[in-house]
């Protein structure tokens, strides 16, 4: 919920502007994050497969937590380089660029919550191989 004792002299571009900074914050801190469980998806992974010889080495599982951190980490880069440039939204002198910087965001919410849907689907391939090397 929005205090308005703080945004009681904000103009709505202050307010949109402060808005989409929060968010911007909380994906990157959450995108960090997913970093840090992917290297340790990894060393579990590579734990399982030394302790379990007589299972399919799945490989390729091991290749996409990589990649996943990898393009989560190119991510993470461009957003921190937009957050550089949200302050240029301030600068805005009319409704065509307002309307940029906004459909701008959208499209990184979009792309940042089809990242997190891809991230989790590869996250419970691994639950299941945690889960059936030790039956």
């Amino acid at each position: 919920m929005i205090d308005k004792k703080n945004y009681v002299n904000a103009t709505d571009e202050d307010i949109i502007d402060i808005k989409h900074h929060q968010e911007l914050l909380v994906w990157i801190d959450h995108l960090k994050y997913v970093i840090k469980e992917c290297n340790q998806l990894i060393k579990i992974d590579d734990k399982i497969k030394s302790v379990n010889t007589t299972e399919v080495k799945d490989s390729q599982l091991n290749n996409n937590l990589v990649d996943m951190k990898n393009r989560t980490v190119a991510f993470v880069d461009e957003l921190q380089n937009y957050r550089g440039k949200l302050s240029d939204f301030k600068e805005c002198n009319d409704l065509e660029c307002d309307l940029f910087f906004i459909k701008n965001h959208d499209d990184f919410r979009g792309r940042y919550l089809s990242h997190l849907k891809a991230y989790r689907l590869l996250k419970d391939k691994m639950y299941n191989v945690m889960i059936n090397s030790y039956k």
